[in-house]
């Protein structure tokens, strides 16, 4: 029988018969050190991209406020409309 990969899931994992590997083992992926300037950058990334974030959710709770405005507006111009039309009968 052929072993099994070490990145199997892990009920295969448990009755293949080699080593055991820990979650953590294959939850962090290796990589190779990094330059202290990149991790600035990454770091400069990250911190710029939560007030982007920010500013789409804020962009979005506007658009959706903007339509629920409308949408009551409509409703009432046409109940205001309909009002006027039922008392000129």
């Amino acid at each position: 029988m052929a072993p099994r990969s070490s990145f199997a899931p892990s009920h295969i994992r448990t009755l293949a018969p080699t080593r055991l590997v820990s979650i953590h083992a294959l939850s962090s992926t290796p990589r190779p050190f990094a330059h202290p300037l990149a991790l600035r950058s990454i770091h400069r990334a990250w911190y710029v991209s939560r007030p982007i974030a920010r500013v789409h959710s804020l962009i979005t709770s506007a658009l959706v406020a903007s339509a629920l405005v409308t949408s009551a507006l409509v409703t009432s111009a046409y109940s205001a409309l309909a009002c006027l039309l039922m008392s000129g009968e």
